[in-house]
């Protein structure tokens, strides 16, 4: 029984390297509401009013294997919203 729950674990853990959830930022589109954002990116992280950008929501994403660094495993995006709608998204600390 032991040997099924390590292969199971293995396995699973095997799977969660193969995918790249930073890339569901590729699936956003200015315009988008707030609940299609969160279809395609999940439950936010954080979030905030921030001055002159509208409500903005946080998200760590993981990296794909091959750039992930000892101690640094995930990056931070941002989705901006004005009336309701996408306006603003991107990674935490890339210039606009």
């Amino acid at each position: 029984m032991y040997r099924y729950f390590i292969i199971a674990t293995l396995a699973l853990s095997i799977s969660a390297c193969g995918t790249a959830p930073r890339s569901d930022t590729n699936n956003l589109s200015l315009g988008m509401s707030v609940s299609e954002v969160k279809e395609v990116m999940g439950t936010p992280d954080s979030t905030a009013a921030v001055k002159g950008r509208g409500e903005c929501y946080y998200f760590s994403l993981w990296r794909d294997f091959w750039n992930r660094r000892p101690g640094n495993y995930s990056d931070r995006y941002y989705t901006c919203f004005q009336d309701g709608k996408l306006a603003y998204y991107g990674r935490v600390g890339d210039p606009l």
